[in-house]
């Protein structure tokens, strides 16, 4: 599906923010949500990031949610535009 959304989506002024965190934290979130199932957390975390490339990543064990809005608005605002997706466009061609 990252091939596809790249190739959708390469033209357009989209971002890609990879929102990250220690596994320990998602299964402490996981257990502390009631409408979990247990497991998924540690299950997923391996693949949710593998073989992707951002324009910008956050932590959110090290960071408040405002805190990581205030980073991707940065981002934004930098004037450097986003390159990811096309990066990723030409990586599966």
């Amino acid at each position: 599906w990252v091939a596809q959304c790249a190739s959708l989506l390469a033209d357009l002024p989209a971002y890609l923010v990879g929102v990250r965190c220690p596994l320990e934290v998602l299964v402490a979130r996981e257990k502390s949500r009631k409408n979990r199932t247990l497991g998924q957390a540690a299950a997923q975390f391996p693949l949710v990031h593998a073989s992707c490339i951002y324009d910008l990543e956050v932590d959110t064990a090290q960071l408040t949610p405002q805190q990581c809005a205030f980073q991707i608005q940065a981002r934004l605002l930098d004037g450097t535009g986003p390159q990811t997706l096309k990066l990723l466009r030409e990586r599966f061609k």
